[in-house]
């Protein structure tokens, strides 16, 4: 059955990939000096595992709340307190990150984590590529190794890829292809299709990889120093002790 054969990588991303410095290179207000994308590997059982367990979680945390058709788990309203983590106590707002990266911890899956340091990448290109696209391809390739070692095929699954984005991607890695100072990259292969605009309530591993993707870009944000979520999980990086260009834990 070639359903068990597909790997399925789930991204999704934290801080703000518009522009830290504005022309004259000044930081722009409220803008990010790190941009982070987050993908989870799961393999067919644990995507039907994951999937249900988050809608378990949803039911027994927000069984008296009424929740909007749409709502799915978002780890940034869930520190701020905002709506509907308001409804519930502070020892159950704070338990539903323990429960999920526990799953992360103790399943089986494999972690990437491509982090850009924005203000380095402005300086760095004249022309400075778009991060998205750039982490995306690092993180696409990093997909495709995990894959070659598997010898098996994955499809990948990315929150916020609608077709505006999906175009502005494809022209950015064309640019990157002839770029010659550019390490490059491998053919994606192993990738069975174009990178999936995904659905956080159709596919709730997305909601998951919301919690993830905020770990490493805490962890660059606050100079290593908010480290025990990352900590909890750093075995679950793909190849983490791998050589730099080939690391499932990667810094731009």
């Amino acid at each position: 059955d070639l359903m068990n054969m597909l790997y399925y990588l789930y991204i999704d991303e934290s801080g703000n990939s518009s522009p830290y410095l504005d022309k004259a290179g000044k930081v722009i207000d409220g803008s990010s000096k790190w941009f982070s994308l987050g993908g989870i590997i799961v393999n067919e059982d644990t995507k039907k595992d994951f999937n249900s367990k988050i809608e378990q979680l949803i039911q027994q945390f927000f069984n008296n709340v009424k929740l909007s058709e749409n709502f799915k788990l978002h780890y940034h309203p869930l520190r701020q307190k905002r709506f509907p983590y308001d409804q519930i106590s502070d020892e159950e707002r704070w338990s539903i990150p323990d429960i999920i990266f526990n799953w992360i911890e103790t399943s089986n899956c494999h972690l990437l984590s491509v982090t850009i340091d924005l203000e380095k990448h402005c300086e760095r290109y004249g022309r400075p590529v778009d991060p998205v696209a750039y982490t995306l391809l690092v993180m696409l390739e990093r997909f495709q190794y995990f894959l070659e070692d598997e010898h098996e095929k994955g499809i990948a699954i990315y929150e916020k890829l609608n077709s505006k984005m999906r175009k502005r991607v494809k022209m950015e890695l064309r640019w990157l292809n002839k770029l010659t100072n550019f390490k490059f990259f491998s053919g994606l292969e192993n990738i069975v299709e174009d990178v999936r605009n995904g659905d956080p309530k159709n596919d709730p591993i997305l909601q998951m990889a919301d919690f993830f993707a905020y770990v490493p870009w805490l962890w660059f944000t606050t100079n290593g120093n908010a480290c025990d979520r990352l900590n909890q999980i750093i075995d679950k990086m793909y190849n983490l002790d791998g050589s730099w260009n080939r690391s499932g834990f990667v810094k731009l």
